[in-house]
């Protein structure tokens, strides 16, 4: 056999000679074997600093100083480590210094991970990548590489990638060192055949590059186009041993030998006459709609023999799973069965990932009337006392079928909920709520993707703790198949999941016995468009309940239930002991249930829902689903629709559709209301937030950003900006440059203790609670004739451990009613003295107070000029965000984005609902309100409704004054806050923390509050720090997309409602769409791919 370092000669001198052309050129070298780079150092072509090397460069023999003078200094046609490339472009402000060419050459063998003789212990490893604590002192791995993992025994790295013009600011030549080579043309019939798994390629890799593989050609086992790259670039190194790689992709067999190899097991506990069932699936739905059918028991068979496949090896032999199948398909059974298996095989745990409580319950409840009582779920909803019940008995066996929410996995430490019992299955329902797309769209489901990552690949459970090699079965109904709307597609990449495509099952999408009745109405001037819809939507209501039909009405808003309601009670009384409401907000989980069941017992009944009413929705005997106005894409209705003719022999798919319909569903899109300057803002104060922590690893609330955000539905903008920043930087610079995660349901929490039973306080909690500093009064500043009014703590600030309360103090509550008597101040009682909870405010004046102060008066100076003059000219009337654009800069002379003015006047706004209601903060003085539509967009029209503008210059100046530094450091401020009431801002000292934030002028951060707290641990400050502070326009490219596909998504409902076309003609123009063939919809409807956004 031939050496490798001859090999790698040959190789290295074809390289130099025929790819590198520029004379004066520095070649770093990235992600390479030790035998590759003592060749490469013995090679004539010489290292920019002279020496010789035996293996990888150590990093922490890298200085910094001696790199930038050899890398000035060297002449002709040099290499270099890409490490010593990092370690350059952190020191160097312009690359071009060194009058050379760059070029950045990568091992591709590899992906992201490379495997790396680096010099430090695993237990280092896991403290540096794995834990989320402070940064370790001493240690400068995490400059070179942003993530770790062990496969194998082999510890793989992924590098921070440094040579993009951000860095280096001229334009490094990126190459790939290895050829691609087809395997067609290495093709031998006398070679040996070996058939070998995704999971098992690490490790032939590994011999491959040391010289050891034995010569045969190696069929690897997958549907996956995306590894043809690295296949081809392995047969450029193996065809020196006389071997060959290719990509098995045999076609999916249709064999039901395994249909009824787990029967008994389903008869045990389904009854004896239990059966499995067939349901049509498509044969390859990447190339034409062919179906054939498909018995249950071969899908439960193989979900089974996947997870054999993990527990018997920790090769990764096994593949992940996906099932897309309509509601009422039984795809429960696809993971019941399994988890069944487990337990009694193996005592092997089944994860559930479910998104709804009400889900979980029911299904646990039809499990124990099946006598399957080892199955058990863990929620919000349960007392401290139940779950820790429940996870003992996880412990030791009692149960093994596990139902969980997203947020609660995702909160706590998997080993305190699992212990050490295996893993054989991991189930995530509804997996279509990752699509970040999608209506639905659910950030936790996001995060998923990274958390299963860490968890199959051993390094969430740090040192010691081998990879958990475990089948990941994802479910979901009707869900695209290939084409620009690819959700299977968007799943796998989200979830690091590795699917083979035989196991990407996709259900048949068509139903013949539902037809459409779609009605195109036409404006009229003697109606407005809401009056048009409501009274035709009663008259339907009127026509269903005369026919005893029962009927689901889709709305896309509660109000527009609400507006439904009022016009059935005047006009239509009689129908009002059948009509029934569902939604998500304004109902408690009573009501909803109590809808629920009288809709589904009902013989003539209607519901009314938003799409609330989904998910987990099962009724057997609905005929009719009409649509108010669509509510979401074209899967999102046919899903809906789909809800009706589940065992009646027809149903009907109905809606009066007016052109100007889809602005509704617009507003209902997960992302449509964030914005590029956001995430962009987010950015900027990651890199704030690092500067005044002087750490990598960030802890902190969604609260910290309430400037960029309404504080409705805050903690969902603030993650999803995160996950939209995060994917963005992954793509653009191929690394994690922010590695994101939510963290435990509680954080740090502070309260004030009454003077008066504080003793008895501290008897019964004292072991809980810290005593902090507050010497801060709560002022709250006159105006006109108001006086101001001083507010003093009436007691001491403690910061207190609230887990450990919860766990040891309160463990028959549930964590919800915990959370909600301790933020509605009803936990601690004592008599009339309440302890009530407060939220810490830290500013930070890098600055200087004093110039902060200065910079910020000249702001409140210009915006009460500004409000002034608004005031003259519109009085109370209307005016829109250009008018204040304009006067707000009439006065201040330094430039100033727009994004960054509608964040400025967004702080002086409240929403518009009652004249009368003007809330009562002192700088809240302007109604905002919807303008008028039309077809594509609203502006919102703002109007001063109160005097209290006048004031704005001398309350912010006092504000200042309050917000003085406070502490030793003689740059921070910090006070304990009153924790408001949900979607409410906190106080007039978070004003002035917004304004100067805005500005630039200071950072704060809150710690507390309701919201739980996220992780982020940044692998390069640096190029956050440049992105953020580019004059630029950011575009996040992943916001962007989404924005693409929402467009094209209201056009596709759109053509869809208007075109003419029978039901054939309709449910063949959806098959088109759900499989992907989008040429095929686009001709059929005329639809026009959407033109870029404009909109930042």
């Amino acid at each position: 056999m031939v050496p490798i370092t001859d090999v790698y000669s040959e190789m290295l001198s074809t390289f130099f000679r025929s790819r590198i052309t520029a004379e004066s050129s520095i070649v770093f070298f990235q992600g390479f074997s030790a035998d590759f780079y003592a060749t490469l150092s013995a090679g004539p072509v010489k290292h920019f600093r002279g020496l010789r090397f035996d293996s990888l460069i150590d990093p922490a023999t890298i200085d910094s100083g001696q790199l930038v003078q050899s890398f000035i200094s060297s002449s002709g046609c040099v290499w270099g480590f890409y490490e010593e490339l990092v370690a350059l472009a952190n020191e160097l402000v312009n690359f071009g210094i060194g009058n050379k060419k760059v070029y950045v050459v990568k091992n591709n063998l590899y992906d992201t991970f490379f495997p790396l003789p680096v010099s430090c212990d695993r237990t280092t490893l896991y403290q540096l990548y794995g834990n989320d604590s402070a940064d370790i002192e001493g240690h400068n791995l995490t400059t070179f590489y942003s993530d770790y993992k062990e496969i194998d025994g082999v510890d793989y790295f992924a590098y921070v990638n440094k040579h993009y013009p951000i860095d280096i600011t001229v334009k490094a030549v990126e190459m790939q060192f290895f050829e691609p080579i087809v395997s067609n043309a290495l093709f031998e019939k006398t070679m040996r055949h070996i058939p070998v798994t995704v999971g098992e390629l690490p490790a032939l890799k590994i011999e491959l590059c040391e010289g050891h593989l034995a010569k045969a050609h190696y069929f690897v086992k997958t549907h996956n186009d995306d590894l043809q790259p690295e296949i081809e670039a392995l047969n450029s190194l193996a065809v020196h041993f006389g071997s060959v790689f290719s990509l098995d992709q045999a076609a999916r067999s249709q064999d039901q030998e395994y249909a009824n190899a787990h029967v008994d097991l389903l008869k045990t506990y389904w009854g004896h006459e239990a059966e499995f069932y067939s349901r049509l699936f498509y044969k390859e739905p990447a190339y034409h709609n062919e179906t054939y059918e498909l018995s249950q028991g071969v899908l439960v068979s193989n979900v089974i023999s996947q997870c054999e496949k993990a527990l018997e090896s920790s090769c990764g032999e096994y593949s992940d799973v996906i099932i897309t199948a309509p509601t009422g398909a039984g795809k429960s059974l696809f993971f019941q069965l399994p988890g069944i298996y487990l337990h009694e095989r193996h005592n092997a745990l089944t994860i559930v990932v479910c998104p709804l409580l009400a889900l979980m319950k029911d299904q646990i409840q039809e499990l124990h009337e099946r006598g399957i009582h080892f199955a058990t779920y863990i929620n919000s909803e349960i007392s401290y006392e139940q779950r820790q019940e429940r996870l003992n008995g996880i412990a030791d066996g009692q149960y093994s079928i596990v139902y969980l929410s997203p947020e609660l996995l995702l909160s706590y430490d998997l080993n305190s909920l699992i212990g050490d019992r295996t893993i054989g299955l991991f189930v995530i329902d509804e997996a279509h709520l990752v699509t970040s797309w999608g209506r639905d769209f659910r950030v936790d489901y996001w995060f998923l993707g990274d958390y299963l990552e860490r968890v199959r690949r051993g390094s969430y459970f740090g040192q010691g703790k081998k990879a958990r090699p475990f089948p990941v079965l994802c479910l979901t109904a009707t869900a695209v198949y290939g084409g620009r709307d690819d959700v299977l597609q968007d799943l796998q990449r989200s979830l690091n999941l590795n699917c083979s495509a035989e196991n990407v099952f996709v259900g048949y999408v068509k139903r013949d016995n539902i037809g459409f009745h779609i009605n195109v109405l036409n404006r009229t001037p003697q109606k407005s468009e809401k009056e048009v819809k409501v009274t035709r939507t009663c008259q339907r209501i009127e026509q269903f309940i005369s026919n005893q039909e029962k009927t689901i009405v889709y709305f896309p808003y509660v109000s527009q239930i609400q507006d439904v309601r009022r016009e059935l009670t005047a006009n239509y009384p009689q129908t009002n002991e059948f009509v029934h409401q569902y939604s998500g907000s304004g109902m408690h989980s009573a009501e909803k249930n109590e809808a629920y069941n009288n809709f589904r017992e009902g013989d003539a009944s209607v519901m009314l829902a938003t799409k609330a009413f989904g998910m987990g929705i099962n009724i057997p005997d609905v005929v009719n689903v009409y649509h108010f106005a669509p509510t979401g894409t074209l899967a999102d209705y046919v899903q809906e629709i789909g809800r009706a003719a589940r065992k009646t022999d027809r149903g009907n798919a109905i809606v009066d559709y007016l052109p100007n319909d889809m602005r509704y569903a617009k507003t209902l899109w997960g992302l449509s209301g964030l914005r590029h300057y956001q995430i962009k803002a987010i950015m900027k104060k990651l890199y704030d937030l690092y500067q005044t922590k002087q750490s990598r690893h960030l802890l902190f609330s969604s609260d910290t950003f309430s400037h960029l955000f309404e504080p409705k539905d805050l903690d969902m903008k603030v993650k999803s900006g995160l996950m939209l920043l995060s994917a963005d930087l992954l793509e653009t610079y191929h690394f994690r440059v922010i590695n994101v995660r939510p963290k435990n349901l509680f954080s740090s929490h502070y309260i004030v203790v009454p003077n008066d039973v504080e003793a008895l306080f501290m008897q019964e909690y004292g072991a809980y609670c810290t005593r902090m500093i507050d010497d801060k009064p709560k002022v709250t500043p006159g105006y006109g004739y108001q006086s101001t009014v001083v507010t003093t703590n009436m007691g001491n600030v403690f910061e207190i451990d609230l887990a450990r309360v919860w766990e040891e103090k309160f463990e028959e509550l549930t964590f919800a009613k915990f959370k909600y008597h301790f933020f509605n101040g009803g936990l601690f009682t004592f008599g009339a003295d309440r302890v009530v909870p407060r939220i810490k405010l830290i500013i930070t004046y890098d600055q200087g107070y004093e110039s902060s102060a200065h910079n910020l008066l000249e702001v409140a100076k210009a915006l009460q000029k500004a409000f002034g003059d608004l005031r003259r000219a519109y009085g109370g009337k209307q005016f829109d965000f250009s008018a204040f654009a304009n006067a707000f800069r009439g006065h201040y002379p330094k430039k100033i984005r727009r994004e960054y003015l509608s964040l400025l006047l967004d702080v002086f706004c409240y929403e518009g609902t009652d004249i009368y209601e003007i809330p009562t903060a002192q700088w809240k003085f302007i109604e905002r309100r919807k303008g008028e539509s039309n077809r594509n967009y609203a502006e919102n029209v703002y109007c001063m409704r109160t005097a209290k503008f006048g004031y704005i210059e001398r309350n912010i100046q006092r504000y200042m004054r309050m917000a003085a530094p406070n502490d030793a450091s003689g740059n921070r401020f910090i006070t304990y806050l009153c924790v408001p009431k949900r979607g409410q801002t906190y106080s007039e000292y978070q004003l002035v923390a917004c304004l100067l934030e805005l500005f630039g002028f200071a950072t704060y951060d809150l710690v507390g509050g309701r919201n739980p707290q996220i992780f982020v641990r940044i692998n390069d400050p640096l190029k956050l720090a440049r992105i953020s502070s580019a004059k630029s326009e950011y575009r996040n490219r992943f916001l962007t997309d989404i924005e693409q596909r929402h467009k094209r998504a209201a056009a596709i409902v759109d053509s869809f409602m208007t075109a003419k076309l029978d039901d054939q003609a309709r449910w063949s123009l959806i098959e088109n769409y759900f499989l992907g063939f989008d040429n095929l919809v686009d001709s059929q409807l005329g639809v026009i791919e959407a033109a870029p956004s404009r909109d930042a």
